[in-house]
């Protein structure tokens, strides 16, 4: 019972990362907007997918469906930290604390799979191999592990075998804020 539940537990973020995109745009307060983007299950309803994206402090703001089966949902946060409150996401822990040197914010997002999960071929086809996570921060991005950034933006992409194998994802990154008067917010 309990390893079914975990399963399905699971795969309902699978549903959500497999193949999928997460784009977050940060403002400086750290409220801001993401975009999800994944192909639904079969038996999953659009409205039912963008309850799993709201909590109290995280409002999904529009969802639509593609001919494809993909769905595409905008949500807004007063606080980045408020997207673990999800159902959608209550396997990733974020932070976002001061930096070691003044005028920094570090970002942290961890994705706990504390038990591995194996899918078949088709599953993975069907949802993707993938998992890109771009996040837009309000400054010079100063060190990250995403394997790829540019001046404010980090992107990572992770095979959801190695997402999915058991453990721990950390995405991190750290950047200096903007000068006063210079910032701009979640667009």
């Amino acid at each position: 019972m309990i390893a079914s539940v975990s399963r399905a537990l699971a795969v309902g973020m699978l549903l959500v990362c497999q193949g999928c995109l997460v784009d977050v745009r940060l403002a400086p307060t750290g409220a801001g907007v993401a975009t999800v983007r994944y192909r639904l299950d079969e038996r999953a309803t659009l409205g039912a997918a963008a309850e799993r994206l709201a909590s109290p402090s995280v409002t999904a703001r529009s969802a639509k469906l593609d001919a494809n089966g993909y769905g595409t949902f905008k949500v807004q946060f007063a606080d980045v930290q408020a997207l673990s409150s999800t159902a959608m996401f209550k396997q990733v822990s974020i932070t976002r604390l001061p930096g070691g040197e003044p005028g920094t914010t570090a970002l942290t997002a961890v994705f706990d799979q504390p038990k591995a999960l194996n899918l078949s071929p088709q599953v993975l086809q069907r949802h993707g191999n993938d998992l890109t996570v771009i996040v837009r921060v309000p400054g010079s991005v100063l060190d990250t592990n995403a394997p790829t950034r540019a001046e404010n933006v980090a992107t990572w992409v992770v095979p959801l075998q190695t997402l999915l194998a058991g453990g721990k994802t950390t995405f991190s990154l750290t950047y200096r804020a903007p000068a006063p008067g210079r910032a701009a917010g979640p667009s």
